[in-house]
């Protein structure tokens, strides 16, 4: 849907130029704005990764982005411009990547640099994507950092649920999970927040098991609130470790797919990059889902 006033209107199509070598990929670099419901805008540049790794200049760091697709609808724009030149067009997206860039962007003053794959990848193009998707483990892992997005708050308190997962990950007491960490609103049964929140379509994502696996320094999103993956990852694994002790809320989120998928990534890649037995794998993660069943494999080339 393209608003109303919206320049992308005016615009052409945007037209992606072929990638020149095996090793290059797209980075999108997402403009900073002034106003969080300004248009979304940006441009790409063409990255050798291994040339970038070389340079000690680090200034064009990307960050890998994480995050569940949602419907294929592609009605919404973003102006792609051309650096160097006034020239400028516009590339089709889905509402959900909308929604994700509008909330990273207002956490910025100055550009961001992003590999998407909705857009740094030619979405119509399959001899491209059949080349680039195979490189996608590398850039999860070269990437500086990546950004799991997890979508946004719909009606559940984000804070209070990494606040949980904080505590839990660097305290010796677990906390509280009736309690609402002093914030100053009614009490809810957290356990049932935290339970539903671990439920998000991402913990379920197949694509996930290299993207989180294998990114170096990850930063878990929901709406506007952040929680290290590392931490998280820590968190989950208090819960599994808990013996006799552990309470009933506790264990509920203990048995969770998101809590034990979570940690078994992580033992999965944790002190190498060593090749695994992809039929292991197979079993181990039969459970997480891919809208392609070609993909239940391909999900797993990084890791292989």
């Amino acid at each position: 849907m393209v608003a109303k006033g919206d320049k992308s209107a005016e615009l052409e199509p945007y037209e992606y130029e072929p990638l020149s070598t095996l090793n290059t990929i797209r980075i999108f670099c997402l403009e900073s704005a002034d106003a969080e419901k300004d248009p979304l805008r940006g441009y790409l540049i063409h990255f050798d990764r291994y040339e970038e790794l070389a340079k000690s200049d680090h200034r064009r760091r990307y960050t890998a982005v994480s995050y569940t697709w949602g419907a294929p609808d592609f009605a919404e724009r973003i102006v792609i411009s051309k650096p160097g030149s006034e020239q400028e067009s516009y590339l089709k997206i889905t509402a959900s990547v909308r929604v994700m860039l509008e909330h990273f962007r207002t956490k910025r003053k100055k550009k961001l640099y992003l590999w998407i794959d909705a857009i740094c990848l030619n979405q119509h193009d399959d001899a491209e994507k059949a080349q680039q998707i195979p490189l996608m483990g590398d850039i999860y892992h070269q990437a500086h950092k990546s950004y799991f997005w997890l979508g946004l708050e719909d009606g559940f308190d984000a804070a209070n649920v990494f606040t949980y997962f904080r505590l839990l990950a660097i305290t010796d007491s677990s906390p509280d999970l009736t309690g609402n960490f002093g914030k100053d609103r009614p009490e809810t049964n957290l356990a049932n927040q935290i339970q539903d929140f671990l439920k998000r379509g991402w913990f379920f994502r197949r694509w996930i098991l290299q993207e989180a696996g294998l990114s170096r320094h990850g930063l878990m999103w929901c709406g506007l609130h952040t929680i290290q993956y590392d931490l998280f990852v820590l968190a989950c694994r208090k819960l599994l470790r808990k013996g006799i002790d552990i309470n009933s809320d506790e264990k509920r989120l203990r048995d969770t797919f998101a809590i034990k998928t979570t940690v078994e990534i992580h033992d999965l890649v944790q002190g190498s990059r060593k090749s695994q037995d992809v039929l292991d794998m197979m079993w181990k993660f039969h459970q997480s889902q891919c809208s392609d069943e070609k993909d239940r494999i391909g999900a797993l080339y990084g890791l292989i």
